[in-house]
């Protein structure tokens, strides 16, 4: 697995970079504990572990691109959807990252950790709740489903305050007792 053709290797790990949320250290420690086998030997020439720019790039010098599928794998694993990324970004870039890590899996394994990580990334815990409790097995049922209730907890939103009735004293005052 190499950059794709006219990007070079520094572009995919800048690109990884500004990908994957969270702190630098976080990533930093998250793809200390993905590492196995061989790509765990490069923590030994790092003194400080907790550079994630560091890691990456050592080994990239040491591996070239054969060990990057545990940093995509990190980055599926702590995707968090950002602030202004609407679901369809988000869903995209899961599929994307899934593409990436596990570039020689089958399909069928796709299809099952792609909805996964897309409901885990997704920010409104409400949201993820009511995705994960629908049972949308495929990432596009799951994206359909939470657009669905975006839009429908959006519309109630609006047409709940469009039906706001304010009483002001003065309309209290001029209410007559219902006899009985």
């Amino acid at each position: 697995m190499g950059p794709s053709p006219g990007h070079s290797t520094e572009d995919s790990l800048r690109q990884l970079l500004r990908s994957t949320n969270g702190s630098e250290e976080e990533k930093a420690t998250a793809l200390v504990l993905a590492l196995r086998g061989k790509a765990s030997e490069v923590l030994q020439s790092i003194p400080n572990q907790q550079d994630y720019a560091a890691l990456v790039q050592a080994m990239e010098l040491r591996y070239g691109d054969e060990h990057l599928q545990e940093v995509y794998r990190v980055q599926l694993k702590t995707r968090q959807q950002r602030v202004s990324e609407t679901l369809q970004e988000l869903k995209m870039d899961i599929e994307r990252l899934a593409h990436l890590a596990y570039s020689t899996a089958a399909q069928e394994f796709l299809e099952v950790i792609v909805p996964d990580a897309f409901i885990d990334a997704v920010r409104d815990p409400e949201l993820k709740k009511v995705i994960r409790v629908s049972g949308k097995r495929k990432a596009s049922e799951a994206l359909v489903y939470a657009l669905s209730y975006e839009a429908a907890k959006n519309a109630s939103i609006n047409s709940h305050h469009g039906r706001r009735l304010e009483v002001q004293e003065e309309d209290l005052t001029q209410v007559q007792a219902i006899p009985e």
